[in-house]
């Protein structure tokens, strides 16, 4: 009895184990394709920004792929504040940078879908203060 209570306790926290650490693996591949994101801005990489993104203005790619050729504005600095969970297929995102010289901060979220993880961006921007 002793020995069957003992191996229950042992799966029980093997399985415990693996849920947070397939939760850690999911966080940081979230990050890393918000970093991948944040760097192809940075060069003005509109093929990897289109390709790691979902714009709610134009929900045609090639469409776009047109539109962020004419942003003229120069992103840097660019770096993750926040980053929190929202359930198991999405996140929030808070991210600082500099516009044209000008500090700014986004607010973006991220979403699994069609097995992949995706930013949206083209929402509103809500002003705080």
């Amino acid at each position: 009895m002793k020995l069957k209570l003992l191996l229950i306790i042992i799966l029980i926290i093997n399985l415990m184990g693996c849920s947070q650490s397939n939760t850690l693996d999911t966080e940081e591949k979230v990050q890393e394709r918000i970093t991948m994101y944040l760097e192809a801005i940075e060069r003005n990489d509109i093929d990897k920004m289109v390709k790691y993104a979902d714009d709610l203005r134009f929900p045609d790619k090639n469409k776009q792929k047109t539109e962020y050729k004419s942003i003229s504005q120069k992103i840097e600095k660019t770096s993750i504040k926040d980053l929190r969970q929202i359930n198991d297929k999405e996140y929030s995102v808070t991210i600082t940078c500099e516009v044209d010289g000008e500090a700014d901060e986004f607010i973006f979220p991220i979403k699994y879908e069609n097995q992949d993880w995706r930013i949206i961006v083209g929402q509103e921007r809500r002003e705080y203060g």
